[in-house]
């Protein structure tokens, strides 16, 4: 019988793919960062300035191990929610200062605003101080510490069950208020604005 060699014939192949275009020598160039946020401008006099909760606390921190004097400048309007006390316990001066519309520490009704000993000196100036919560020293409480001044500045809300709803101060320097308004604060037992332990207090008005 007559045999046909095409049914033997192999099926044919599909064609190749296209070949892929050859990958570009340089990798293409990425574009560039984007500038880190600019940092609040640092007025004049002040060493430092804090931006954050944790800033204020770690730039006082760090002072108090160092030994150094710290002036620490706080943008205006800022508005610092404190859920502890910030310590200073070495014998250096601590400025905290604000300019313009100030800077405001809040207590949030937890805590007291600061805690003093070991000879530190704290200067409040230019702030808003508020919502202060503690047994003694609603505000600051220094035992063992230097001076104590709140200058220009506003206290308000600030309450201590037992002494001191603003300041209580034991075996420490001078306890200074002035230019400031005090309202609303309240101490449980004696020294509404400030108790100080054998040692006078200066106040200058408006201080009410």
């Amino acid at each position: 019988d007559d045999v046909s060699f095409s049914q033997f014939m192999s099926p044919s192949l599909p064609p190749s793919p296209p070949s892929l275009p050859s990958p570009p020598s340089t990798p293409p160039r990425l574009p560039p960062l984007s500038p880190p946020p600019p940092q609040p401008p640092l007025s004049p006099g002040f060493d430092v300035v804090a931006a954050s909760e944790a800033e204020l606390r770690s730039l006082i921190t760090e002072a108090a191990e160092s030994q150094a004097d710290v002036s620490i400048y706080l943008p205006p309007r800022a508005d610092f929610k404190l859920s502890s006390q910030i310590s200073c316990v070495s014998s250096i001066k601590v400025t905290v200062a604000s300019s313009g519309e100030g800077a405001t520490l809040d207590g949030q009704e937890q805590t007291r605003l600061f805690y003093l000993t070991g000879g530190c000196s704290l200067t409040l100036r230019g702030l808003t101080l508020v919502n202060g919560r503690a047994g003694s020293g609603g505000v600051v409480y220094a035992n063992g510490a230097g001076d104590v001044e709140i200058i220009d500045s506003v206290v308000r809300d600030c309450w201590a069950s037992g002494e001191g709803g603003v300041v209580y101060a034991k075996d420490s320097g001078a306890v200074s208020i002035i230019g400031s308004t005090v309202t609303r604060c309240l101490a449980g037992e004696s020294g509404s604005v400030v108790w100080a332990g054998a040692l006078g207090w200066r106040r200058s008005q408006p201080c009410s």
